[in-house]
């Protein structure tokens, strides 16, 4: 929709340029008619009088697009109620979901996880860490969609990290930890060791991962996590279970590529538009450059507001895993 409030625009300021600079060609007739006494001058007041209503209209209709547009993308976060815009269709919120059910998450995840160049290695499904994960991780509250959500370990001691990814049924969403974070909290708390070897777990789950990704190897023997160790990563599962509750991904998607983008591109066609009768005079690099710079700041502004939904996602989530949305994590 935001493409069309975009078309519009364009459309629209097309004319733009051509109105002011009859304009102005038109008021220099005005001055001259003025000192002569020449009778047309209210004619050509009319004149102008009509090209600036038109001019209006033409600002107007993209301007009524778009905050029509907005008003329609309106939407309340499940359990928060927090007002948040989401300018994805009903068939591209689906056509996300399918892309991402069953192994299409672990080959989305995998990219987003090798783009320093190096493929992730992952904990193999019979290693005690990521049973103990599974185990901790909380199901989600009925009625919620989502479940079952996918869940990986990344063998990665220096990342005391985690990430949720992804939107819909059928694994579509899930979890990321990495392994450093599990190395914080053993460290963080005294441990119980087991010497019992661990049993491997034969499975469609464990078979994608030797497909996809290079597993590390299991560690003998491993400790019996305390309830202390298992509170302190049950509080980071349920803060990223919550981001996949309320739906966030589909929350950045859409400003990050979506609507701050287009809204920028609106304003930066705007500003050239009204500059051209300028900008004309210096020939074509003038409004390359203009163009160029638009694209960077279109660039920079994204970043600048994806930090900021961030910080309210991660308050939201915060809010829901520790408070209110406890009752129906735990």
């Amino acid at each position: 929709m935001l493409e069309i409030v975009r078309t519009a625009a364009r459309i629209a300021l097309t004319f733009v340029p051509v109105i002011l600079i009859k304009n102005h060609k038109t008021k220099r007739k005005l001055r001259a008619a003025e000192a002569s006494g020449d009778l047309e001058l209210a004619e050509k007041v009319r004149t102008i009088r009509h090209r600036t209503v038109f001019f209006h209209v033409l600002l107007f209709i993209p301007v009524f697009i778009f905050w029509a547009t907005i008003l329609a993308s309106l939407e309340r976060t499940p359990l928060t109620g927090r007002w948040r815009l989401i300018l994805l269709s009903p068939e591209e919120e689906e056509d996300i979901s399918s892309q991402l059910a069953g192994p299409g998450w672990y080959q989305a995840v995998g990219e987003i996880l090798s783009r320093d160049g190096t493929a992730p290695q992952l904990i193999p499904p019979s290693d005690w860490r990521l049973s103990w994960v599974k185990d901790t991780l909380p199901p989600a509250p009925h009625g919620i969609p989502g479940p079952p959500y996918a869940l990986i370990v990344v063998d990665k001691s220096d990342s005391s990290n985690a990430f949720s990814y992804g939107f819909g049924p059928d694994g579509g969403g899930g979890i990321v930890v990495f392994s450093g974070f599990l190395d914080d909290i053993m460290e963080k708390y005294p441990s119980i060791y087991d010497d019992t070897p661990p049993v491997p777990e034969s499975s469609w789950w464990s078979s994608l991962f030797s497909g996809l990704f290079p597993v590390a190897p299991t560690q003998p023997p491993h400790p019996m996590p305390t309830e202390e160790q298992t509170s302190e990563l049950a509080i980071l599962l349920a803060h990223e279970l919550s981001h996949l509750i309320l739906s966030h991904h589909l929350e950045t998607l859409s400003s990050g590529s979506i609507i701050w983008p287009g809204i920028l591109s609106i304003t930066t066609d705007i500003i050239r538009a009204v500059l051209f009768p300028v900008t004309m005079l210096f020939g074509p690099f003038v409004n390359d450059a203009l163009a160029g710079l638009g694209k960077y700041g279109s660039g920079e502004f994204t970043k600048l507001t994806e930090y900021c939904t961030s910080q309210k996602q991660e308050v939201e989530a915060d809010i829901v895993s520790a408070s209110g949305g406890s009752s129906y994590i735990a």
